[in-house]
């Protein structure tokens, strides 16, 4: 079973997504965001706030959680969201070269 974090997955496309994935079944899903959503329902994915900006804990996060998946759904048309993105990456990028480390020690 894949375990999959949408960022932005609150957001039109980001719904979108997790809808389908959702539908489909056979993924553990998270939802990654800024802030937590006013309403959730039992069959809502997990939310998880994140600080973009704060590389180490998104590699953190996505270790703790054994997110294996990152599909990224940010609004890339602000400055904001771009830099999200970018830190999303790096995060991601440690977290592979760590799961690297472990596997090659």
């Amino acid at each position: 079973m894949a375990i999959v974090a949408i960022a932005g997955g609150t957001g039109g496309v980001g719904k979108t997504i997790v809808e389908h994935l959702q539908h489909h079944g056979a993924h553990k899903l998270f939802i990654l965001g800024r802030k937590a959503p006013a309403e959730s329902t039992p069959e809502s994915p997990t939310f998880l706030v994140v600080d973009y900006s704060n590389v180490e804990a998104l590699t953190i996060l996505l270790e703790d959680h054994k997110i294996d998946t990152v599909v990224s759904a940010i609004n890339l048309e602000t400055d904001a969201g771009g830099q999200s993105q970018l830190s999303l990456i790096a995060a991601v990028l440690f977290d592979y070269a760590g799961m690297l480390s472990a596997v090659n020690n």
